[in-house]
């Protein structure tokens, strides 16, 4: 089966098959004995194997426990899931509604989507498995907690889900980080304050414009403060501090606020502790240790016909640590190994160009769900 991509959610599809084993026995036997006391000793025989073809059987290794290595370079094939290419707001059916600015994306373990739908929106949609929109929070610009539609937003970005199933949004416009239960019900994490820039306690942090943000394993959310030129960590005490950047923007690699980042603009974090990071106007992606240290993946073409990534706007992991990067630049989506290696899947050929992949994500089956925030999907 061909692997399929669609605007907000691309499918990766494998095939596996079956091997079956078939044992074949004869005996020959001396034409001489009587044919009653043959099918006797054939009746035995049969009724002595039968336990060991039930509990013993001939059959090829089971397959290796555990998901499929993500394979590089597959064929795409790109198709819509939802959004009917106009700007505005309609709830209901999926290739129906409408997104003024769909931004980032996340998909949860039953499949739902969510997806920060920011410009005159301002509210976090939800895609149900059978692909109904409907609103989860937020409806109007600004900057109030509550529940649903009484949550104000003011350009929402990234999202990340933790494990129980709470949304974390980068609110650009309010220089914050906000909260989201599967319920609705909207809080502030960190920052709030204006733009700025201020390590500590979440209530009296500052940040600036940011856009990007991940949750790991062990809760603590990690934030692309995009205008800051730095990459933040809220741990579960609510403490913000900075992993690594320093003042201004520049192209550096080092240990904490030794290295320069010039508008990180997505940051995802893998199951080894290192956050990696869409360093947007570096043209790069960044590899930031548990303790700070950053290097610069050296990117390596599969296909020389393919121009080099250029100004990477959105990051998601795979189960077993590679890159699906969205690109500002041209709109592709591009596969990116841990090795550096990396290839165009979608937004390349002739008649799928994608107007801005802003939001990608992976779910847990592998398949690939992306927004295509210019043309409203």
């Amino acid at each position: 089966m061909t692997p399929r991509f669609k605007a907000l959610s691309v499918h990766l599809l494998t095939a596996t098959g079956s091997v079956l084993s078939m044992l074949a026995m004869l005996e020959a036997v001396n034409e001489r004995w009587d044919m009653m006391f043959l099918w006797l000793v054939v009746a035995l025989t049969a009724t002595a194997l039968a336990p060991t073809f039930a509990f013993a059987p001939v059959m090829a290794p089971p397959p290796p426990a555990g998901p499929v290595p993500t394979p590089f370079g597959w064929n795409a094939q790109l198709g819509l899931a939802s959004g009917d290419g106009q700007q505005g707001l309609r709830e209901g059916l999926a290739l129906q509604a409408r997104y003024a600015d769909p931004y980032g994306i996340a998909v949860a373990g039953d499949g739902t989507r969510y997806v920060a739908d920011a410009g005159d929106n301002n509210r976090i949609r939800r895609i149900a498995p059978d692909g109904t929109v409907s609103t989860l929070a937020g409806g109007r610009e600004g900057f109030a907690d509550g529940t649903g539609a009484t949550a104000a937003f003011h350009t929402p970005s990234a999202l990340a889900l933790d494990g129980d199933g709470n949304l974390y949004v980068a609110d650009t416009g309010n220089h914050a980080i906000r909260k989201v239960t599967p319920q609705g019900v909207v809080t502030t994490l960190a920052g709030g304050g204006g733009p700025g820039f201020r390590d500590g306690p979440a209530q009296q942090v500052l940040f600036n414009g940011h856009i990007g943000v991940a949750v790991d394993g062990a809760g603590r959310v990690y934030v692309a403060d995009t205008y800051n030129d730095r990459i933040r960590v809220i741990d579960r005490e609510g403490q913000v501090t900075t992993l690594a950047g320093g003042d201004g923007p520049g192209f550096q690699d080092g240990t904490g606020d030794q290295a320069r980042f010039d508008t990180p603009t997505a940051v995802a974090v893998d199951a080894t502790g290192i956050a990696w990071v869409a360093d947007m106007r570096n043209d790069a992606i960044r590899r930031i240790g548990p303790k700070g240290g950053v290097s610069t993946l050296p990117l390596q073409p599969d296909l020389d016909t393919q121009a080099a990534p250029r100004r990477p706007l959105a990051l998601a992991l795979t189960h077993d640590g590679h890159l699906y990067v969205g690109e500002l630049s041209t709109g592709r989506v591009m596969q990116v190994m841990r090795d550096g290696r990396w290839r165009a899947l979608a937004g390349h050929l002739p008649g799928q160009r994608c107007s801005r992949t802003a939001g990608v994500a992976v779910d847990a089956a592998g398949d690939v769900h992306f927004t295509d925030a210019g043309s409203h999907r």
